[in-house]
């Protein structure tokens, strides 16, 4: 989708049927259906018809591990993205043929976040809903799904804080790099949201004197917004408060693009407090 808002959340919730329902029928339901689908589907290409009423095929496809609800709006407001499942699917192993299958030690372990959300809105169609709709749809979508970590901003915004090429020889590698709030923050955007955890680590007292607005939910967690109006996100004014804020907060603890190899803290990370980058995002 092009010339589009992104919106990313992470959340440590596991996705059972009724918090996958939940979040779904949030979804479907914000402001009298602004965004409700019109076709979703586990994956690519997304082919079955969106009914409100019966969710059953969506629940299912969500609440398993490893599963997804993929989903898309073309009438205006335009919109896309998806909801994922981010627990491991359980494979199952045994000693010796007749003997039992019991489960089988996972490789790695599983990531901290468990759902992640990805949206994208068409940014002509986003601008009819103004700011005060774009932060509710945030805020809102935040809360149903028990969020520890969200942002909002243009994929123009997104990109230059998060996407990296790498020529090497011939050959180019493109990808999104600190995106994992596991291992630190990912970046200050647009409209920014901190769950407890977070807001607590970050410090409260310091998320209200960085430049921006401030709004405190009733769970704990901290909003934050750099500018009034979505056409001025990147502007060299809201990037300098952007980099003030950081000062505040700490530059330690959020990815920098120009520096993506450097060490960051994390309060998930209880051994040394620090990941370098480049290795794990």
């Amino acid at each position: 989708m092009k010339n589009s808002l992104v919106m990313e959340l992470y959340s440590q919730e596991p996705l059972g049927q009724a918090n996958a329902e939940a979040q779904i029928k949030a979804l479907a339901t914000f402001e009298h259906g602004l965004f409700r689908p019109e076709k979703c589907d586990v994956h690519e290409p997304v082919r079955e018809r969106f009914n409100p009423e019966d969710l059953r095929e969506p629940v299912r496809w969500l609440s398993q591990p490893g599963g997804q609800f993929t989903f898309r709006r073309n009438t205006p407001p335009r919109v896309g993205g998806y909801i994922s499942n981010l627990r491991f699917l359980e494979i199952r192993t045994r000693e010796s043929e007749g003997a039992p299958w019991i489960p089988a030690k996972p490789r790695f372990p599983e990531p901290l976040f468990l759902t992640r959300w990805v949206v994208w809105l068409d940014a002509a169609g986003a601008r009819k809903q103004g700011t005060a709709g774009l932060k509710r749809f945030l805020v809102q979508m935040f809360q149903v799904s028990m969020c520890e970590y969200g942002f909002l901003t243009t994929e123009e915004d997104h990109r230059k804080k998060n996407f990296r090429v790498i020529q090497e020889g011939a050959s180019t590698l493109e990808s999104y790099v600190g995106t994992d709030p596991e291992k630190g923050v990912p970046g200050l955007y647009w409209m920014n949201l901190f769950g407890p955890t977070y807001a607590n680590w970050l410090g409260r007292e310091k998320l209200q004197l960085a430049v921006g607005i401030h709004e405190l939910l009733p769970n704990g967690s901290v909003f934050l917004q750099f500018g009034d109006a979505l056409e001025t996100c990147s502007s060299p004014e809201i990037l300098r408060q952007q980099r003030d804020a950081l000062k505040v907060l700490g530059e330690e603890k959020f990815f920098d693009i120009e520096n993506p190899a450097r060490q960051i803290q994390s309060p998930f990370i209880p051994t040394t407090g620090l990941h370098p980058q480049s290795k794990t995002n």
